[in-house]
C-alpha cells in the first residue's frame, strides 16, 4: 500500500540526474516528473521516492559539449537514442552513430583529426580505416600501405632510419592525406595489395610526390630497381655512382651499383664519375627491358611501355 500520494509540485533528488518535480499524478504507476533541464519523464511513484528515475537521454542534452583525448571539441546536436547520437565538431562536420557512453566518456574520435604524423586522417566515407576495409572486403594491406606512405614522408624519427632517408622531402598530395581517398583509388587494385608488390611513385612521376596520377603498384623487384637511383650520395654525381674516399696516398675513385635481378650489384671501380655513370646507364637500361619482359604478364600496357622504352632522362628525379 502506498505510503503517501505524491502531489504536483513535490520535489525529489535522483541518484544520477539531479532533481525532479512532479507535474502530474494519475496513480502510483503513472506519474510525470520534469527534470531541471525541462525534460519530462513518466515513472512509478516508488521509483521516484528511491531516486531511481532515469533520464530519457541519459542526461545528454542537445548542446552538450565535450573534449576528446585528441583535444577535439564535440557538441551534441541530436539525440536519436542511446546508441545513435549526432555530434558536430569544430569545423561544423557532423558525425552520427555515437553512443551515450562514448559521449559521456569523451572517448569518441573525430575522423578528420590528423592523427597520423600530424598529416594523415581517416576521413568520413564508405571505408573503415581501422581495418582498411574496401567495399566490405577485409584488406588490412590497403590501410597499412597508406599508413606507411604518410609515416615515411612526414615522421622525422622514421626518416632518421637509413632505410627511409630517401623519403626526406618527399610529399603526399593533399587528396591522399585522407585515407578515404586513398582507399577509393585502391578499390580496383586489390589483387596487387599483396606480399611482393609495393606502392611506386617513380615510374611515372618525378620521385617527389605520391599522388593518384603517378602512383602504381609494382612487383617489389621492379620498385627496388627504380628506387636505387635515389640512394643518398653527394650531389653532382651521375645516377648509381658513389665516390670512394681512399686511404692515405691513394687516388679518389668511383663505383657504380645497380639493382639487377632483385639484388644491388657492384659494377666496378672507375677513375672518373663519367666512366662509372656510363656503365650504370647501360646496365640500367638493359635491366629495365629484361624486367619489362619478365613481368609483362602482370604489368599494365602503360607500365610495360614505360619500362620497354626506359631512359635515365625521362624518369630522373627532378631537383628542387
Amino acid at each position: 500500500m502506498e505510503k503517501q500520494i505524491l502531489k504536483v509540485g513535490d520535489r525529489f533528488q535522483t541518484t544520477r540526474y539531479g532533481e525532479v518535480e512532479v507535474i502530474a499524478y494519475r496513480n502510483a504507476r503513472d506519474v510525470d516528473v520534469i527534470f531541471s533541464d525541462g525534460t519530462v519523464q513518466n515513472a512509478f511513484a516508488a521509483n521516484i521516492r528511491k531516486g531511481s528515475v532515469g533520464h530519457p537521454t541519459s542526461g545528454i542534452l542537445v548542446g552538450y559539449k565535450f573534449v576528446n583525448g585528441d583535444g577535439c571539441i564535440g557538441e551534441v546536436v541530436h539525440y536519436h537514442d542511446c546508441h545513435n547520437i549526432d555530434v558536430k565538431w569544430e569545423d561544423d562536420i557532423i558525425t552520427s552513430g555515437h553512443s551515450a557512453t562514448g559521449v559521456k566518456r569523451a572517448s569518441i574520435t573525430y575522423p578528420n583529426f590528423r592523427s597520423l604524423s600530424g598529416v594523415g586522417y581517416f576521413g568520413i566515407g564508405d571505408y573503415l580505416p581501422a581495418r582498411g576495409v574496401i567495399s566490405g572486403n577485409f584488406n588490412p594491406r590497403v590501410y597499412a600501405s597508406w599508413q606507411r606512405m604518410i609515416t615515411r614522408c612526414y615522421n622525422e624519427r622514421e626518416q632518421m632510419k637509413s632505410s627511409c632517408k630517401a623519403y626526406v622531402g618527399v610529399k603526399v598530395c593533399d587528396e591522399w592525406h585522407c585515407f578515404q581517398n586513398f582507399a577509393k583509388w585502391a578499390e580496383d587494385k586489390q589483387d596487387k595489395f599483396v606480399v611482393g608488390f609495393d606502392l611506386d611513385k617513380d615510374l611515372f612521376g618525378d620521385g617527389w610526390t605520391y599522388s593518384p596520377e603517378v602512383c602504381t603498384l609494382l612487383p617489389s623487384n621492379l620498385n627496388g630497381f627504380l628506387a636505387d637511383r635515389f640512394s643518398s650520395k653527394p650531389s653532382g654525381l651521375p645516377d648509381g655512382v658513389n665516390v670512394i674516399t681512399p686511404k692515405k696516398n691513394a687516388t679518389i675513385g668511383y663505383v657504380a651499383r645497380c639493382h639487377v635481378n632483385g639484388k644491388r650489384e657492384y659494377l666496378g671501380f672507375y677513375k672518373t664519375p663519367e666512366e662509372a655513370g656510363k656503365v650504370y646507364a647501360v646496365t640500367k637500361i638493359k635491366e629495365a627491358k629484361r624486367l619489362a619482359e619478365e613481368y609483362r604478364h602482370i604489368l599494365t600496357e602503360r607500365e610495360y611501355e614505360k619500362l620497354s622504352n626506359f631512359t635515365l632522362e625521362d624518369i630522373n628525379r627532378k631537383p628542387r
